[in-house]
This record gives C-alpha cells, structure tokens and sequence, in this order.
C-alpha cells in the first residue's frame, strides 16, 4: 500500500535540482538575486554558539556521508523532535521513505545556512527537502520580510 504525507502549511518543501553541484546552484541562486539577502542577519552564514552545536553538526555530517536519503528534514527543534516525541510516526511513515533529520535545537536560518554551507548536503542529493525554520529568529527580533528572505537563501 502507497503511503501518503500530508505536509502542513507551515513546512517548506523543495526538490533539489537534480543533475547539479551546490556551487553551480548556489552561483545560479546568486546570479539570479535570490541570494542578494547575505547582508541581512537572518541570511548571513553562522554557526551556533552554544555548548554540543558544532558536535551535532559534525554528528549530522557523517551522517550524510553515509548517504541513502531521500527525504531530508532539516531545521530547528520542532523538526528534531520527530527523533523524539514524533517517534512512532516517523519510524511508521517516513523511514521506510529513507528519510533523514538533520533538525537542531535553537537554530535559526543563518545557522541552517551555515550548516548547509559546510559540509552537511555535501554528499547528499536528496528526492526531496522539508524545511521548517525562522520561528527562533523571531524572538531573535528578526523581520518577518528578513526570515522570508533568509529562507529564500537555504
């Protein structure tokens, strides 16, 4: 039996450019303007500072290297969670769809971003991308408009 993911308003959903390197997407993004967003905090690459960020990260790029993923999950806490309280769900619906969370407590989008950006998609070509991300950067104090653009970015 076909299972089917009904996915809420508030997720993010991208198919990656197939046939693609991310430096030929990311020069393609930025020739276009999509990108033109950098000087904006939100969409300004940066790692977290706080205590087991970087070992996450690092956790989450051998993880990649790994490869077999289709369905990529990436944000902060409330995609985390999936590995937590969502537990059954995930193991019932979208493991069998070689899905993998690469979601960050804390995050905001210029740490996806940095996360993106060194090392973390890498190896990784993805069917499909779920993003969910830019509910911390308003208690940031971020721009709703500046969110928008920094997701633009990812």
């Amino acid at each position: 039996m076909k299972t089917t993911v009904n996915v809420l308003a508030i997720l993010f959903l991208s198919a990656l450019l197939p046939g693609t390197t991310r430096a030929e997407q990311t020069n393609s993004a930025a020739a276009s303007g999509a990108v033109a967003a950098t000087a904006l905090r939100a969409a300004t690459p940066a790692p977290k500072g706080k205590e087991g960020w970087r070992e996450q990260h690092d956790q989450l790029v051998a993880q990649a290297r790994k490869g077999k993923i289709d369905l990529l999950f990436v944000g902060d806490s409330r995609t985390k969670c999936w590995s937590r309280e969502g537990r059954d769900v995930w193991t019932n619906h979208f493991e069998k769809l070689h899905a993998a969370n690469f979601g960050i407590s804390g995050d905001c989008t210029q740490n996806v971003l940095w996360r993106l950006q060194n090392g973390e998609l890498d190896p990784v070509q993805p069917k499909a991308l779920v993003l969910l991300i830019g509910t911390n950067n308003i208690t940031e104090g971020d721009k709703p408009e500046d969110i928008a653009q920094a997701v633009r970015a990812i």
